[in-house]
């Protein structure tokens, strides 16, 4: 995942947490010290957040998820995310992707008759 990807999904998570109250500070901590999810890793394993989520907030946790999932469908100018944190960070990578690079294509040769 490029870091600019990344870094757009890392404000989302930031911006959704900012919203339910000043938690940034303490889930940070709890994903890295409880978890050993550093926050620059939380973009490539949701799965792992959403859990940490789930296990301090219990139902609550679909509030936050909630909140980050509509920072993302703003961010990246989407609709209809799934709900689920993880899941919508997964669409958010799969169309967000740079297309590989394709080898040049051979030129044909033209006969003339």
């Amino acid at each position: 995942m490029g870091d600019d990807l990344k870094d757009r999904i890392l404000k989302c998570i930031d911006k959704g947490l900012s919203r339910v109250g000043d938690i940034k500070a303490v889930i940070y901590w709890h994903s890295e010290n409880e978890y050993g999810l550093p926050k620059d890793l939380i973009p490539e394993r949701p799965d792992k957040f959403v859990k940490l989520l789930k296990e301090i907030y219990g139902q609550g946790a679909e509030i936050i998820s909630f909140n980050i999932v509509k920072e993302l469908e703003m961010e990246f100018r989407l609709r209809n995310l799934p709900n689920e944190l993880d899941k919508a960070v997964k669409v958010v990578k799969e169309i967000t992707i740079e297309p590989e690079e394709k080898p040049p294509e051979k030129p044909t040769e033209s006969k003339n008759v």
